[in-house]
């Protein structure tokens, strides 16, 4: 934390127990702490310096106590459940507090003229690790400061901030440091010289040191170390040549400690300090040096939560802490139950890659022993086969298992109290389902949740002398918002969409490549003729060299040699004439090859986009998550009216009782109790306050305090599970409207103007490519059979032989209305008839 004192995350970063805040600023103190809700509370305490310098020589610390005139406001901002505050008091009027909005932003809030708090535009820090801590150093006069977090790569960065503008963020010397690492920093002269004390991987502290505009240097292991360190505070005092600093932490147990060092400029190791309170584990120390006009001139300020819940404040002036002064309470529902009397444990480490929402780990099973008597063994189990530790007593007894459902998660925890902590327990899901309920019913009610973020861990404490029986509880909370019912679908739409924008593309890529397939086909057409001129020639010199041969044996003269070298040399044409008939029709038999397969290819890529169309599987999915919501919201709706019934009647019992109560002791059923008791403890903070004391009830009065505490209890309870069905109802609401949304948006992209051109198109092409496929098929078939055929033409050694050969090609070719068609030199029919009679 700041010596002023003060998103899917994939290092080890516990959830704070309690988060403070405070600054101090020339007559006053602003604090600051978060409710469980995400809200901010503030308390304010005009104190002078006149007044704080009479404290001290006087020894006394009651002029910050609850009791001497804290006023409180809630902030008009939330932030995230795992947010860490920092805050910056620049004057009187003048405020920022920082911390990491529900998205995990982190973000300044600026207070101006004590008026409005709005959001800074000019701050901008990028990937920050969420639940971060935050430490800041100041110097309100100079308005300059500096911001100090870790990012999400492990590293410390900073910003520097000078007349409300704010420099970008830069690294501190490329260090990584220890995953739970605290952030603790001071400075001294208007920010000349400026120590951050983190914590190494090593688990020892290590100080960053800049002095002016110089380099930052390190020294290693100030603070010796072996286990992980939540929280650092940091405070420094003292001229030049004696400067003292000190730093505050928790041990292992809990407890704050203080080391110190009076002269830091030595670079010697920080000596254990006097100071020591117990504290809530995992909860912030805040504390701030402020000048006053006592000696020794200065006053530290240290603020922390007690095993109790109460914020306490100690002033050191200088030689001694005073008594400690209790401030205000937080909120019990943090933390229900007692907190000291055993060990403590913690899920954070196994809940760490939950928090990565990346990381798709859920809760599936809670794993949980009790009786009347209590709870006595808690475990979880996560969707990856993960399972925590079993925390609470050992025992061979098989726990009770409540198994979630695929995208159910736990997001409200019910309880009760009593004198010996927790009693019992009941879970609420995301799905609006209940457990039964755990352990004792009877004691203090109440709930915890975080604004419907998703259970991931637990933290508490045990109870030694109860065979470790749990007595302390706390829910770790996700930064992840459970899963929708219109998520799946939803996220189906969005792919979709998607895939459509893009089809107006691939039907021009289809178009464009059907064209070429039709540029092709019709590029055959020439060489098809001049395979088919080729033919009419071999049967023209086939014809010819049947004419010769004719003249030579019918002839009256004896056959010559000239008469023989006619037949020769015509033989020789037809022999040529069959080569180029053959190399013709293979080359277009091999041309047309590849286009069948081609054609095939776009249909098969046009059935592929024309399916892009057809979303009846996603459209029925959509309507019967409507009805399934439906059905549940009418059974959530009855259980609400009876619940509505429940409280009606809670409600009589509660203001009977408690009247009761009142009229019992308003007729003296109790002895006149002491001023203490008629004044009561004030709570800036807002939060349940410590009991009123029962030390002066009568036997009477007593049992109508226990009723009417007992029928408050019930109230709360049958309120609580009334608001949980209604919450339930809403969100069922909101996920109608959503789906209903998301099908509205499925129909929306089919009429996309672009894309019901581009199906209509791809529709026409389709119709044109079936008949194109079918004409290339067949050509290709018909061409697959001539090229052999033509191939076996040349080398015949008469004119019935050559008749022979081709007699089937051209049978084939005037069977086929495509090739008939090409020939033009000579028709079909004419061919065919020659070659019969050649071959006859």
């Amino acid at each position: 934390m700041s010596p002023h004192g003060d998103h899917r995350i994939s290092m080890s970063l516990p959830t704070k127990s309690v988060t403070l805040a405070a600054a101090s600023y020339p007559g006053g103190i602003r604090c600051y702490t978060k409710l469980i809700g995400g809200e901010v509370r503030e308390a304010s305490l005009e104190l002078s310096d006149e007044a704080l310098g009479k404290a001290m020589r006087d020894g006394n610390s009651n002029i910050v106590a609850a009791t001497t005139g804290w006023t409180s406001s809630t902030l008009p901002f939330k932030v995230h459940p795992q947010s860490s505050l920092c805050t910056i008091a620049w004057d009187a009027h003048s405020q920022s507090v920082f911390y990491q909005d529900e998205a995990g932003k982190l973000c300044e809030q600026r207070l101006t003229e004590g008026k409005h708090w709005k959001l800074s535009k000019t701050f901008n820090a990028p990937k920050v690790t969420l639940g971060t801590n935050i430490a800041s150093v100041a110097s309100p006069r100079d308005r300059k400061a500096m911001l100090i977090y870790q990012h999400e790569n492990g590293s410390i960065y900073y910003h520097t901030v000078s007349n409300d503008r704010w420099d970008v963020a830069k690294e501190l010397l490329h260090t990584k440091v220890n995953g739970r690492t605290g952030i603790g920093a001071t400075s001294w002269d208007d920010l000349e010289d400026i120590r951050v004390y983190v914590q190494s991987k090593k688990h020892n502290i290590r100080q960053y040191r800049k002095v002016s505009d110089g380099d930052w240097q390190v020294t290693e292991g100030v603070v010796t170390s072996t286990h992980d360190i939540n929280d650092i505070t940091a405070v420094g005092w003292g001229p030049k040549d004696k400067r003292e600093v000190r730093l505050y932490v928790q041990d292992e147990p809990g407890n704050i400690i203080e080391y110190k060092s009076e002269d830091n400029n030595k670079k010697v190791p920080f000596a254990r300090g006097d100071f020591q309170q117990a504290a809530v584990r995992n909860s912030d120390i805040i504390g701030f040096v402020r000048n006053v006009n006592a000696a020794p001139g200065f006053c530290v300020n240290l603020m922390w939560v007690d095993t109790n819940q109460a914020v306490q404040q100690c002033i050191y002036n200088g030689k001694d802490w005073l008594p400690p002064a209790k401030i205000a309470y937080v909120d019990p529902l943090n933390m229900p139950g007692l907190w000291d009397k055993g060990p403590q444990f913690d899920d954070h480490d196994i809940a760490t890659a939950v928090k990565n929402a990346a990381s798709r780990k859920y809760v599936s099973e809670i794993r949980i022993r009790a009786d009347n008597g209590g709870i006595y063994a808690l475990a979880l189990a996560y969707t990856d086969g993960d399972v925590t530790e079993t925390h609470g007593r050992a025992g061979k007894e098989q726990p009770t298992v409540f198994a979630l459902s695929r995208g159910e998660d736990i997001t409200t925890v019910w309880y009760r109290t009593d004198q010996k902590g927790l009693a019992g327990l009941q879970f609420g899901t995301s799905q609006g389902r209940t457990t039964q309920w755990f352990g004792s019913g009877l004691g203090a009610f109440g709930r915890l949740d975080s604004g419907g973020h998703a259970l991931i861990g637990f933290a508490g404490a045990v109870d030694e002398d109860y065979s470790n029986k749990i007595v302390g509880i706390r829910p770790i909370w996700s930064h992840v918002q459970p899963r929708r019912a219109h998520e799946d679908v939803a996220g189906k739409v969005a792919s979709v969409e998607d895939v459509l924008s893009r089809v107006p593309a691939e039907s021009a890529q289809i178009q464009q490549r059907a064209a070429g397939v039709q540029a092709a086909q019709s590029a055959l057409e020439p060489a098809t003729k001049d395979a088919m001129a080729a033919l009419a020639d071999l049967t023209e010199s086939v014809e010819m060299l049947h004419g010769f041969e004719h003249a030579k044996t019918g002839a009256q003269v004896r056959a010559t040699e000239r008469r023989n070298r006619f037949v020769d040399e015509q033989l020789a044409v037809c022999d040529e004439d069959a080569k180029a008939v053959a190399a013709r029709f293979k080359a277009v038999a091999e041309r047309v090859a590849g286009l069948p397969s081609e054609a095939q290819k776009l249909r098969a890529e046009i059935d592929a986009l024309q399916q892009k169309a057809n979303h009846a599987e996603l459209e029925d999915a959509i309507k019967t998550k409507i009805d399934e919501i439906l059905k549940l919201k009418a059974k959530f709706q009855k259980e609400l009216t009876s619940r509505t019934l429940q409280v009606e009647d809670a409600t009589t019992a509660a203001n009977k009782s408690a009247t009761r109560y009142a009229e019992n002791r308003a007729a003296g059923g109790a002895d006149q109790p002491s001023p203490a008791d008629t004044k009561g403890p004030q709570n800036p903070f807002g939060a349940a306050s410590a009991p009123t004391s029962t030390a002066h009830e009568s036997d009477e009065t007593r049992d109508w305090r226990e009723q009417a505490e007992k029928d408050a209890g019930e109230l709360a309870y049958h309120v609580a599970h009334r608001d949980f069905r209604a919450a339930c109802i809403a969100r069922l609401d909101s996920d109608l409207k959503e789906l209903e949304g998301v099908s509205a948006r499925l129909r929306d992209a089919l009429k996309v103007p672009a894309v019901a051109k581009a199906f209509e198109e791809v529709a026409a092409l389709e119709a044109q490519l079936v008949t194109r496929e079918k004409e290339i098929a067949e050509l290709a078939a018909v061409l697959g059979e001539l090229a052999p055929l033509c191939g076996q033409l040349a080398g015949k050694t008469g004119s019935k032989a050559f008749a022979k050969a081709l007699l089937p090609i051209v049978e084939k070719v005037d069977a086929h209305a495509g090739l008939k068609g090409l020939c033009s030199k000579v028709e079909a029919h004419i061919l065919l008839a020659a070659a019969q009679r050649l071959a006859a």
